[in-house]
């Protein structure tokens, strides 16, 4: 069963560009693929487009936001950042993110699982 769409709040248990916090701030169904994009909480310069299977792997991701311990970090050079796995997507909001202001959706997705 695919969790779809998926929560807001991911920690990344790599290091990506500096960053472990991120938001999924859109996704998408292309076909029949599933894809999200992904916002550095802190840095919105990184940003990057995933597949929601690998969102889902729980050897890479984390739902919600946690702290990673200091020395338990792994680095993902930008190298594998150029890997079709992370490429650059859609960077707006979608209608059901709670991050547009004026939005017009009813319900919005949660941040964290529940």
């Amino acid at each position: 069963m695919i969790n779809w769409p998926p929560i807001k709040a991911w920690t990344s248990k790599f290091n990506i560009k500096g960053q472990y916090h991120f938001v999924v701030i859109n996704y998408a169904v292309i076909d029949n693929s599933y894809l999200v994009n992904m916002v550095s909480v802190l840095d919105g310069e990184v940003c990057f487009g995933l597949n929601l299977s690998e969102l889902n792997d729980k050897t890479l991701w984390i739902p919600g936001w946690i702290d990673i311990p200091k020395g338990d970090d792994h680095l993902i050079n930008a190298s594998i950042c150029n890997q079709s796995s992370f490429s650059i997507g859609c960077l707006h909001p979608s209608n059901d993110s709670g991050l547009s202001i004026g939005s017009s959706s009813k319900e919005y997705r949660p941040w964290f699982p529940e």
